[in-house]
């Protein structure tokens, strides 16, 4: 049994025709199933931990196997807690893998965020591997390959490309022909456990798909690509002898001859010295230099700290025995946006980190309350003594850590050790609690 947050990868890493299973779990590590069976009858031998020079990611190990520097031999890449995507080139071979010291976010691929979820397809169908990858927020960010098969390049990633959509939370892609029309369709897992599947619907999609002579991601036409995913004619050469020889002669013989003889020795000596030098100075130099450097500095500093989002906050304190949470953010928040944790030993205690234990997620309503239905459902139940922090995913703002305290219909802690404790945290404040848990 794992230890929490599978997830799972499959490739034949020691090239014998069969498919081995690869999961990673919470703690960070990713575990081996060797398939000891066949192609069609699968049996896996037992797990071995972070095979062949893999090492533990630190928490929630996300991994995917792909070619990315076209030698014939699957390279690893694994997603974690903290949104970074780290790479471990295959320096062995199709039959007998062998990973180098990781990097992190390589070729141009970057922070997500929190919890990455990598994958690899080849979505545009240029023979090489771009990248998705799925994060907390519900989002898959899609970094199109514009290198090679053999030296990948990623440019800047844009989010739910080619109709994909936020699925809510934990966003976990992958991709698979399905309906075996020869494009890719794409799956998503998200938070509470659903899966969503989209359709590669054909033209549009971004690829070169069976009859499209184009395909530029979208079904709309003028834009060289038609709707149909054809060419279209360029418009050069129909517009240009229409409009050219229609304008010219009509404008020239009629204006010219009318205006000339009539307004020229009458109005030009009079309006000419007189109006230009006067008004031309005047308007020109008068309004640029007041308005603009008065307007500038001012408005800048004063509007731009007054947005800054304020951190989540746990109101009404929290009970030994409760499974809910109450609490107040930023109005309109998502499902999965703000994080419930018990503080780990390396926190640093106003918000949640990678090593803390996440008990719950739920988002905010249009006034801001914690809302899941209502508040934040958690689990297992808080334990007296523990101390939780809330963080806000969406904005990265932490909002601070409360100390859960014993039910009042079971204290157990008579009144004198409850005075002590409100000294406590009077004096030294939430940190000097975390400390005296660590020496307890």
């Amino acid at each position: 049994m794992l230890g929490g947050n599978s997830s799972p990868a499959f490739a034949d890493l020691d090239g014998d025709g069969d498919l081995d299973a690869f999961i990673g779990e919470y703690d960070g590590d990713t575990l081996f199933f060797q398939n000891t069976g066949s192609s069609a009858a699968p049996a896996s031998a037992a797990a071995s931990t972070n095979p062949f020079g893999l090492t533990d990611v630190g928490y929630n190990s996300s991994p995917a196997f792909a070619d990315l520097d076209g030698d014939g031999d699957l390279d690893a890449f694994i997603g974690e807690s903290s949104g970074d995507t780290l790479f471990f080139q295959n320096t062995g071979s199709s039959a007998a893998p062998a990973f180098a010291a990781a990097s992190t976010n390589p070729f141009g691929l970057t922070d997500v965020g929190f919890r990455s979820t990598p994958t690899f397809a080849d979505l545009d169908g240029d023979g090489d591997l771009d990248a998705f990858i799925g994060e907390s927020s519900g989002n898959t960010l899609f970094f199109q390959n514009t290198g090679s098969s053999a030296a990948p390049a990623f440019a800047a990633s844009s989010a739910n490309p080619f109709g994909l959509a936020d699925v809510g939370a934990y966003s976990n892609p992958a991709f698979a022909d399905l309906d075996g029309d020869g494009d890719l369709d794409a799956f998503i897992g998200e938070y509470d456990g659903d899966t969503f599947f989209f359709e590669n619907a054909g033209c549009g999609n971004g690829g070169l798909d069976a009859g499209e002579a184009c395909d530029d991601g979208n079904t709309a036409n003028g834009d060289g690509c038609s709707a149909t995913c054809q060419l279209e004619p360029t418009a050069t050469p129909t517009d240009t002898p229409t409009a050219t020889p229609t304008e010219t002669p009509t404008a020239t013989p009629t204006d010219t001859p009318t205006a000339t003889p009539t307004l020229t020795p009458t109005e030009t000596p009079t309006g000419t010295p007189t109006e230009t030098p006067t008004v031309t100075p005047t308007s020109t130099v008068t309004s640029t230099p007041t308005v603009t450097p008065t307007r500038t500095p001012t408005g800048t500093p004063t509007e731009t700290p007054t947005a800054t989002p304020l951190g989540p906050q746990i109101t009404g304190g929290a009970q030994a025995g409760s499974t809910r949470v109450f609490g107040r953010g930023a109005p309109g928040l998502p499902a999965g946006s703000i994080l419930i944790c018990e503080v780990g030993a390396n926190d640093a205690f106003d918000n949640c980190a990678p090593d803390d234990v996440l008990l719950g997620m739920g988002g905010t309503d249009a006034q801001g309350n914690f809302t899941s239905s209502p508040g934040i459902a958690v689990s297992p139940p808080l334990q007296a003594s523990d101390v939780i922090c809330v963080f806000d995913a969406v904005n990265g703002i932490g909002g601070g850590c409360v100390a859960v305290s014993a039910p009042a219909a079971a204290p157990t802690l008579g009144r004198s050790a409850l005075a002590v404790l409100s000294g406590l945290l009077s004096l030294v404040g939430l940190r000097g609690l975390r400390r005296l848990r660590r020496t307890a």
